[in-house]
């Protein structure tokens, strides 16, 4: 990997990361449900007119869609319930979790480095976050759900052949944020 590179995906790091602290915030203002699900309709909504429905293929992103949707109500809650910093470092367990059942249902291997790897990632979400208390212990619960559940959408969307990663981006925002829609009227009282 290049300098750049590697400067590069520090860069979208620190992005990524920084959206957790912007998602905190905003729920001030809009419920978590609601802003979420508006996030992947706004996504459906300015790739819809380039990509046809794979009809063939719509059971499976309606799947994906599944595990995303309890994935983002947990992000959600953990958002709203927690430091922010403490729900990102979380819903980042999703990426050991996605190696560990990428061995077991995609048969991939896991090299020792690999596993030393999953269990320091394992062992620093447990260090890092070491502010735990039995007040928000449910809410690190549902967190952990949700990254478990992360790591089966990045499995199983490797077993979604013969469609663009686009299409699949496209239809899973659709179904997702129609599937958070429906949570957030049915349990949420106030959306803005």
């Amino acid at each position: 990997m290049s300098l750049i590179d590697f400067l590069l995906l520090i860069f979208l790091n620190i992005i990524w990361g920084s959206a957790y602290a912007v998602a905190g915030y905003t729920m001030l203002f809009f419920a978590p449900f609601f802003l979420y699900s508006i996030r992947f309709l706004m996504t459906a909504g300015i790739t819809l007119p380039f990509y046809r429905i794979p009809k063939d293929l719509i059971h499976k992103i309606i799947i994906l869609s599944i595990f995303q949707i309890i994935t983002f109500l947990g992000v959600a809650l953990g958002v709203k319930n927690l430091e922010s910093s403490i729900s990102a470092i979380l819903i980042k367990l999703d990426i050991p979790f996605s190696m560990i059942l990428a061995t077991i249902f995609l048969k991939e291997k896991l090299t020792k480095q690999m596993i030393f790897g999953i269990l320091i990632c394992f062992f620093a979400v447990y260090f890092l976050s070491g502010n735990f208390s039995f007040n928000n212990f449910g809410y690190i619960v549902i967190l952990i759900i949700a990254s478990f559940s992360s790591g089966c959408a990045n499995v199983y969307i490797k077993t979604i052949k013969n469609t663009s990663s686009q299409q699949i981006v496209c239809y899973n925002s659709l179904f997702t944020g129609l599937g958070l829609l429906l949570v957030s009227f049915l349990f949420e009282n106030n959306f803005v």
